[in-house]
């Protein structure tokens, strides 16, 4: 509640951003929470796994996987898909 509501009207009030501003950094976020959240959510209530090690370690990749998939294509432009894949490769080496 505080981070939905709260913060948004204090930096409203505090900063004078405009709404448009506010709904411009959470329409995305709600695109890739919507897209990642049924995938995981059909597992949690289909699949039965007794090892309850193997299941938080099934959940938290899958969880990760979808959200990485989604936030990359719906989360994200083109110039910051190309600044995450120049910054990966001076990681990485390639």
């Amino acid at each position: 509640i505080l981070g939905l509501i709260v913060k948004p009207l204090l930096v409203i009030k505090i900063v004078n951003y405009k709404w448009k501003d506010i709904f411009s950094v959470f329409v995305p976020c709600l695109k890739v929470t919507v897209v990642a959240l049924p995938i995981p959510l059909w597992l949690c209530y289909n699949v039965s796994i007794d090892n309850r090690l193997v299941y938080i370690v099934l959940m938290s990749g899958l969880c990760v996987l979808t959200v990485g998939v989604a936030a990359w294509f719906l989360g994200t432009d083109a110039a910051m898909r190309e600044k995450v894949v120049e910054i990966a490769r001076k990681k990485f080496g390639r």
